[in-house]
């Protein structure tokens, strides 16, 4: 069940909204609406390393597609390309 609070209990009493994001996010209305949700630093960084791993995930996706499709062509590199690529700083093993 969603935590809703109004935007006026913020400022008369943080304390005790920011002690229920231990159960989760609180979503904030002003004139019962939607204004902002809060989350804990916790379940922030939660979400954000899921997103990343998602969008990494839509990328290998599409990269299978587009081998799939004919759209991409895929080359096998060297042992000798392998090591001087890897050995780039920005270089990403997949």
């Amino acid at each position: 069940m969603p935590q809703i609070e109004p935007v006026t209990n913020l400022s008369r009493d943080y304390r005790e909204i920011f002690n229920k994001l231990a159960d989760g996010p609180v979503f904030l209305a002003q004139r019962s609406r939607p204004a902002a949700v809060l989350l804990s630093v916790d379940d922030y960084k939660a979400m954000v390393a899921r997103l990343e791993y998602l969008e990494d995930l839509a990328e290998v996706y599409k990269g299978k597609w587009l081998l799939a499709s004919g759209r991409e062509t895929m080359t096998r590199l060297s042992d000798e390309e392998l090591a001087q690529w890897a050995g780039e700083p920005d270089a990403v093993l997949a």
